[in-house]
């Protein structure tokens, strides 16, 4: 299998991306070494190129170790919202994006309801 091309490598890359549960990927992962037919210093290479080209994967310093992640769109919310208090600011985004964004949700609201919001001092 040493004899594949870089394109058949990045996307085998890719797929090990696509089926990893925690979507991470390191010059070491003797599994991924094995399936590309190189060492460590070369699969290095390739995650770095692929880092560089596509945007969705990040480069992450574990120690001494480089992490590459996969990070897709919906993953930045779910950290937006784990992480933060005030997320107002992103409906104000989506809705300046596209201001007919959330106009199938006001079928779901109840405008005849009182909203009462409770200070802890």
């Amino acid at each position: 299998m040493s004899k594949l091309s870089t394109f058949k490598k990045y996307l085998l890359i890719l797929e090990e991306f696509q089926k990893r549960q925690n979507k991470t990927l390191n010059a070491y992962d003797k599994t991924l070494q094995e399936l590309i037919g190189v060492d460590s210093r070369q699969l290095g290479r390739l995650l770095d190129e692929i880092s560089d080209t596509l945007d969705n994967i990040v480069k992450q310093k574990e120690g001494k170790k480089s992490v590459y992640r996969l990070i897709k769109p919906i993953d930045l919310f779910v950290e937006t919202f784990k992480n933060s208090n005030e997320i107002g600011w992103l409906f104000h985004m989506a809705h300046d994006a596209d201001p007919e964004i959330f106009k199938e949700l006001e079928s779901y609201t109840n405008t005849h309801k009182n909203i009462y919001k409770f200070n802890h001092f």
